[in-house]
């Protein structure tokens, strides 16, 4: 459920900013994500300002190095529910998560 957690958010990610997660990081270079992974660093994907605040807290909280600090599924579902964006993009993530 965590670790699921953790891969929505970076799909969530992709979704609202239009960029590949990492994509400050790496670059093109997806092998320097393991690189810094085997080094003992711990790379997060950034998120601007422009990501609606509720969204952002969400998708970072999801990516906590422990799980077991990370919302559950249920968590994130009612939050998302909460967040009013445009276009719905949010209603998007509440039907994948009753689809079932």
């Amino acid at each position: 459920d965590r670790i699921d957690v953790y891969s929505l958010s970076l799909i969530m990610c992709f979704i609202f900013t239009g960029k590949q997660p990492f994509h400050d990081f790496c670059k093109n270079d997806t092998e320097l994500i393991l690189k810094a992974y085997i080094a003992g660093q711990e790379p997060r994907p950034t998120l601007d300002s422009s990501i609606h605040p509720g969204l952002r807290q969400l998708m970072q909280e999801s990516w906590s190095v422990k799980a077991s600090s990370r919302p559950s599924s249920e968590q994130c579902l009612e939050r998302l529910e909460k967040i009013e964006l445009p276009r719905g993009k949010s209603s998007l993530f509440v039907k994948a998560f009753r689809s079932e």
